[in-house]
């Protein structure tokens, strides 16, 4: 039981804390700097700088992939000519039939065909590579008929001429796919034939 000194003691400490003037010391607050992320920082900068690597890498390797198909299409497009000149000679003196003038034309277009067989191709124009020489061997089909026959046979020379168009027709389409695969800008024209731009140059081949 408490004394009446321990009750006024008790007495007057409860009303200093209800008074709030008994308290405890304040905490002492500590104010930690934000720590910088470095790992966040280096892997920004890391992606960053993977990224322009591979833009200079797809803009090195593309460049000369698309000059490379440039000089095929232009060495191509030189046989193609070729082999349309001697083939439209052929039929149009088809009615009156110079055999050493055929014979001749027969033979140039055979080593046309050999050539376009020995060009180096790019990895890309594989495909298309072969279905020009389908072309190639279409028209060397015409010639020899025309210079082994007597006398010809339109059906069956339109019939050739029918094959080839949509030999050439594939030919075109199988180019066209290099070109959306490489990414080369073209424009295809009312006559059939192609427009296309390789390095800002405008470059032209048809059918």
């Amino acid at each position: 039981m408490l004394t009446t000194a321990q009750q006024k003691v008790k007495q007057e400490l409860e009303e200093l804390k209800a008074n709030g003037c008994y308290h405890r010391h304040d905490e002492e607050i500590i104010v930690v700097p934000p720590k910088t992320n470095f790992s966040v920082i280096f892997t920004v900068v890391g992606v960053g700088l993977l990224f322009l690597i591979l833009a200079i890498i797809v803009i090195i390797y593309r460049a000369p992939n698309q000059k490379e198909l440039n000089e095929y299409i232009i060495k191509e497009q030189e046989y193609n000519q070729e082999s349309m000149k001697l083939m439209v000679g052929a039929y149009d003196g088809a009615d009156q039939i110079d055999i050493g003038r055929l014979k001749l034309a027969n033979a140039n277009h055979a080593d046309l065909v050999l050539n376009v067989k020995k060009m180096p191709v790019p990895t890309g124009l594989k495909a298309h590579k072969q279905d020009f020489l389908r072309v190639m061997e279409q028209r060397a089909a015409i010639l020899t008929m025309i210079t082994e026959s007597k006398a010809v046979n339109y059906i069956q020379l339109n019939k050739l001429l029918l094959e080839l168009d949509i030999k050439q027709e594939m030919a075109k389409e199988s180019l066209l796919r290099e070109f959306d695969r490489e990414k080369v800008k073209y424009k295809l024209n009312e006559d059939g034939s192609v427009q296309y731009w390789i390095n800002r140059e405008s470059h032209q081949f048809g059918w």
